[in-house]
């Protein structure tokens, strides 16, 4: 469980246009390259993602992207540094919200830097989906589900990644989706479908 004092220190807002340039760079990083335990370096080569993608992303108006950001005192009041210490992406789809885009400064990890992020983004859904409207169809139909939860998509082939959200409460649902590059199916690669119910 994620201690008070870190999640006080963590703190995340909304990314904007101007932080595209090194969101890219940190999302390259994070998953491409050979630093810290979060990389798919041994798995997937090229690139996670890019401009153009990512501000599609920001302009999305059901997925929220947030950053960490460095500031001059650590703190959410002080001046930002300039620099991205970590990054997650909340989507929204129905009665779910998908967690992407997920990644922290490599000489962070370990330190309980993500596992504060993570809990953020998890409050931020669990707060969007208590605030939400349900219409009165919605509310009759007879696939209207009460139940609302957090998935995220693991590739095959990271078991340290699946145990690292298992701690947190995911469980796998066994459906599973082809990992595509280039619109092409990458063979042996995979990815797993985790959720996590909320109230």
């Amino acid at each position: 469980m994620t201690s008070n004092s870190m999640l006080n220190q963590v703190f995340l807002r909304p990314a904007l246009a101007t932080d595209i340039l090194e969101l890219e760079t940190l999302l390259n990083r994070c998953y491409r390259f050979d630093e810290g335990w979060t990389n798919e370096k041994a798995l997937i080569g090229g690139v996670r993602t890019n401009v153009n993608e990512l501000k599609s992303v920001i302009d999305d108006t059901q997925q929220h992207l947030f950053i960490y950001p460095q500031t001059d005192n650590g703190q959410r009041d002080g001046q930002e540094a300039g620099e991205i210490l970590g990054c997650i992406n909340v989507a929204i789809e129905d009665n779910s919200a998908y967690i992407g885009f997920f990644a922290v400064n490599p000489e962070l990890q370990g330190s309980g830097v993500g596992s504060a992020m993570l809990e953020e983004a998890e409050n931020f859904a669990q707060r969007y989906f208590s605030n939400s409207k349900i219409t009165p169809e919605q509310e009759f139909s007879e696939q209207a589900s009460n139940d609302k939860s957090i998935k995220m998509l693991v590739l095959n082939g990271r078991p340290k990644m699946l145990a690292y959200y298992q701690r947190r409460g995911y469980v796998c649902t066994g459906n599973t989706q082809a990992f595509l590059e280039d619109n092409n199916e990458i063979k042996d690669l995979y990815f797993i479908e985790i959720v996590k119910i909320i109230d």
